[in-house]
């Protein structure tokens, strides 16, 4: 239809563009004749959409059917403006009209037009000038054809062929067509799934055919040219199956379809489609297969079928309890048409019995569960649930069983109600579950009358708890009523933060697996009081934790009487911590005491000798000065003295003599100057003299103490010279106890010196004293060392009574805790130490200029 359609379009199209090139050999011919009245009557009924314009694009001239085309009827439009008439029309259309009035030919083959209702239509369109006799440009004709059905028509085309394309390409199949012309086969169509099916293109099919030919299996060749022929000169559809070898040797099967037709020339067309039907075949081939094993098996499963018969029958007898199948017709007929042979050991009766008297089932029901058992067969048959019951039956030897039955009912053609089910006999269950009932009442009356609580904990998913079991004891107890603890989170019970520990607790035993005591503290009724609570876990039959049970007793008064005896044990300890330590400072007192007597009694008497020595060797040095200088008198006045003299002053060497004598006196002098000096800073060590409160220069105590430790600090073997650095303040005169600080800066000092011979390696060894005021009113003491330094556990430790690092028999660890209570205690003051494992140690003593302040 869309190709006859554009057909019509396309002579008319060409009948108009001959009468176009009529009318424009006539506009030129009007040049020369100047015959404007033909020329308008020919305009106007030509078939033609022609428009003459003046150069202002007034209307000169309009055919019929430009008014036709463009909507104008009757209007008069001779002499107005074009664009007065379409004032839509674009800036593009002027700028045309602008150019063709410049002398240029515009034309288009294909362009759109908007009318005023909004439609499109398609025109074709061609504009040319028209000259004045003076050669001028005199304005412009348009000559336009209105082309939108033919437009629309070849849009359908395109449109039809693209479905047509998109079809063929989406088919599981390859459209064809093949023509035989004079005894050659060619291809004039075919879609692109030849690819897929054959491995080759639709072009090279489409170029040579031969190439599909070709891969037609051998042995399928001959069927495919008898079913080809047949179709042709029987004019019958054509359907062919065989197998075609791709160019990879991949064997597929596919199956040809089509209706061939001859046309005028007398050629032979084939259309249809090439389908691939391998997957189709293969599962023939399977099916084929499986019918054939089928066949087979069909007849092994008759055999197998009797012997399972027999055997399900056997199984059917040595199954505890009995199966059975039970019928009741919509009369309420019953019938048993299969018994196992249980029914004996349940029943007593034989199942041909049953089968033959269905009734005697109900006869056989307790008379006190007959209506009981048959509303629950009414039941199931109505609404065709299952039948799970429980009755009692009197067996002819007059025993009474507990019997339970279970069977999904079935509703057939017809309304008869079939059930297949079991019956089992649970007399011996039912005794145990009357036995567990009195254990469970009996459990239950020592769950609620015990005086002690009890509780249980349900254990849930992802560790969750909730309270299953709270006793009368509980509720007592705790204020608490039953009711506001089932179902309750532990939170919910105690309050978010004695929850929280609750909840760990419980978290523990589940984690743990076993039993867990514990004493915990809860408040209830606004008052703390102390529990000893024991958990024990329940496992199920998976070994997982499913539930706690807890008991409970109040312990309040017994731990109040515990916290009192701790207090009390506490109270022991500090007064035995503070009889310790006074006896440490009467220890060190006297010790001190002692030391002190003894260093000012041997200071006195170490002074009285030095003291005649020292004053001795003032006069007789000048005794030696003067003897000295009589000798040389002599020698100068006798120089040549007799020989016995002569040898006595070789023998004595008295030229070294008389110059060693002056140093040696001059040595003993310092000699016993120094040991003047150690006297007396044994005697300002000692300060026996001063043991009240005081003011003192501490740099004097500092001063006597390292003159004491001198000798330690001297270089020896294995031992550097240990390098004393001081930087003293301008300090004032301090109130204090002098031979108890003194004795301060002896244990610091020392430890000093023990660190660095303990632990120095390689560079100079320094002790570094430095003294401040510091704040106005105090003063500080640094004594700080390049030693190894002090760990961090053990600075806490280190004023502590009797703790040390030192080997045994080197100290006893009171140094520096006596040294703390004389700075803090005696003196108000501080004593610290600052120290880094590497660095050395600093320790620090801050003391008050003035207690008074």
């Amino acid at each position: 239809m869309a190709e006859h359609l554009i057909e019509i379009s396309r002579n008319t199209y060409e009948a108009l563009q001959q009468e176009l090139r009529e009318l424009r050999q006539l506009v030129a011919n009007s040049k020369q004749k100047s015959s404007q009245e033909q020329i308008g009557l020919f305009i106007e009924y030509t078939p033609a959409a022609i428009a003459v314009f003046d150069r202002q694009m007034r209307y000169l001239l309009a055919s019929q059917r430009w008014r036709e085309d463009y909507g104008l009827g009757n209007q008069d439009i001779i002499g107005r403006s074009h664009y007065e008439i379409f004032p839509e029309i674009p800036q593009s259309w002027r700028e045309i009209h602008q150019r063709c009035l410049c002398g240029n030919i515009e034309r288009c083959d294909e362009d759109t037009f908007i009318r005023a209702d909004g439609t499109t239509d398609w025109v074709k369109w061609e504009i040319h000038p028209w000259y004045e006799n003076s050669g001028e440009v005199g304005g412009i004709i348009m000559f336009t054809e209105v082309i939108t059905n033919r437009k629309q028509a070849e849009i359908a085309l395109a449109n039809s062929e693209r479905r047509l394309r998109d079809i063929a390409s989406n088919l599981p199949g390859a459209i064809f067509q093949f023509t035989n012309r004079h005894g050659v086969w060619q291809v004039d169509y075919i879609s692109d799934f030849i690819e897929e099916l054959a491995g080759i293109t639709a072009k090279d099919m489409i170029e040579d055919c031969s190439c599909f030919f070709d891969l037609i299996h051998s042995e399928d060749w001959e069927s495919f040219v008898i079913s080809v022929n047949q179709a042709v000169e029987n004019a019958t559809p054509w359907h062919y199956e065989g197998r075609l070898i791709k160019p990879n040797g991949e064997i597929r099967w596919w199956q040809g379809d089509s209706t061939p037709t001859v046309n005028e020339q007398g050629e032979v067309i084939f259309c249809g489609v090439l389908l691939d039907i391998t997957n189709r075949k293969q599962a023939e081939a399977e099916l084929k297969r499986l019918n054939e094993k089928l066949e087979a098996r069909v007849e092994e499963r008759t055999t197998a079928l009797l012997e399972s018969e027999t055997r399900l029958q056997r199984l059917a007898d040595n199954v505890p309890g009995m199966l059975y199948e039970f019928h009741l017709q919509p009369d309420g007929t019953m019938s048993f048409p299969y018994v196992s042979s249980g029914c004996r050991e349940i029943t007593e009766r034989e199942p041909k019995e049953l089968q033959d008297n269905p009734s005697l089932t109900l006869s056989d029901v307790h008379p006190d569960d007959i209506s009981y058992v048959q509303a629950a067969i009414a039941d199931s048959a109505k609404t065709l649930h299952n039948f799970g019951n429980e009755w009692r039956i009197i067996t002819p030897s007059g025993k009474q069983k507990w019997i339970k039955a279970n069977s999904k009912p079935e509703r057939r053609i017809g309304g008869e109600i079939v059930w297949y089910g079991y019956m089992l006999d649970i007399s011996e269950r039912k005794t145990v579950e009357a036995l567990l009932q009195e254990q469970e009442e009996f459990l239950r009356s020592i769950y609620e009358g015990a005086d002690q609580i009890i509780f249980v904990v349900d254990v849930l998913e992802n560790c969750e708890f909730r309270y299953a079991g709270w006793n009368t004891t509980a509720e007592t107890a705790s204020g608490i009523n039953r009711a506001e603890v089932i179902g309750k989170a532990p939170e919910d019970v105690h309050g978010m933060i004695e929850g929280a520990a609750v909840r760990q607790r419980y978290r523990n035993c589940v984690e743990t697996g076993i039993p867990n005591s514990y004493e915990e503290c809860l408040t209830i009724r606004n008052q703390s009081t102390w529990w000893l609570t024991k958990i024990n876990p329940l496992q199920n039959s998976e070994g997982k934790i499913y539930r706690l049970v807890g008991t409970t007793l109040n312990i309040t008064e017994r731990k109040k009487a515990e916290i009192q005896l701790q207090q009390q044990a506490k109270s022991l300890e500090n007064a035995l911590r503070e009889l310790q330590r006074t006896q440490t400072q009467l220890i060190q007192s006297e010790k001190m005491s002692s030391l002190g007597n003894m260093v000012a009694g041997i200071a006195h008497e170490i002074n009285n000798p030095v003291n005649f020595i020292h004053g001795n060797l003032i006069p007789a040095s000048e005794y030696a000065h003067d003897l000295l200088h009589l000798v040389q008198l002599y020698q100068i006045h006798f120089p040549y003295p007799p020989a016995e003299i002569q040898e006595v002053l070789i023998d004595i060497d008295f030229e070294f003599l008389q110059e060693d004598l002056v140093k040696l006196l001059t040595s003993m002098r310092v000699g016993t100057q120094r040991i003047r000096e150690i006297v007396l800073s044994l005697r300002n060590f000692s300060r026996l003299d001063e043991a009240e409160f005081k003011q003192v220069d501490i740099h004097e105590g500092i001063d006597s103490t390292l003159m004491i430790l001198q000798n330690r600090l001297k270089s020896k073997p294995g031992h550097p010279e240990i390098l004393v650095i001081k930087e003293y303040g301008n300090l004032p005169l301090i109130d204090c106890y002098p031979g108890q600080l003194n004795q301060v800066f002896m244990n610091i000092i020392s430890n000093a010196i023990d660190a660095l011979e303990d632990s120095f390696i390689g560079e100079q060894a320094q002790i570094h004293i430095c003294s401040e005021v510091i704040n106005s009113n105090w003063v500080s003491i640094k004594i700080a060392d390049n030693g190894a330094g002090i760990p961090v556990d053990v600075v806490d430790k280190l004023f502590d009574p009797f703790f040390t690092t030192k080997s045994v028999g080197k100290g006893t660890g009171l140094g520096l805790s006596i040294s703390y209570q004389i700075v803090v205690d005696r003196h108000g003051g501080k004593l610290s130490c600052h120290s880094q494992p590497g660095q050395g140690a600093e320790f620090m003593i801050e003391i008050p200029i003035s207690q008074n302040k």
